[in-house]
């Protein structure tokens, strides 16, 4: 039997109401600079959701965070392809280390 407790929370946002994609993607076009392009966009977001993986300390949160950052990393895989496996292979570093 399971308990599960409806808190109307949007999975999206982080406990205290702030939109994680949303805050990542606005710092990665702004450490990109005016003027650049969607790739230089996407490889900026990369670095910033690759530092963001080593953050949590248990698997479980590590696999939760890349679920909750996938409408971000998703189109990195067109715009960015080496971008988008490096994402790939530091999320399986971090996911088994702790085994």
């Amino acid at each position: 039997m399971t308990l599960i407790i409806d808190t109307g929370a949007d999975p999206m946002q982080g406990a205290w109401g702030v939109d994680l994609c949303g805050t990542i993607a606005d710092a990665a076009a702004d450490a990109a600079g005016p003027g650049s392009t969607p790739e230089q966009i996407a490889i900026e977001t990369a670095r910033l959701v690759i530092a963001r993986l080593w953050i949590p300390k248990k698997p479980e949160t590590v696999r939760a965070l890349l679920v909750r950052l996938w409408p971000l990393i998703a189109p990195i895989a067109t715009t960015a392809p080496d971008s988008f496996d490096r994402i790939l292979t530091e999320f399986a570093e971090r996911a088994t280390e702790f085994r």
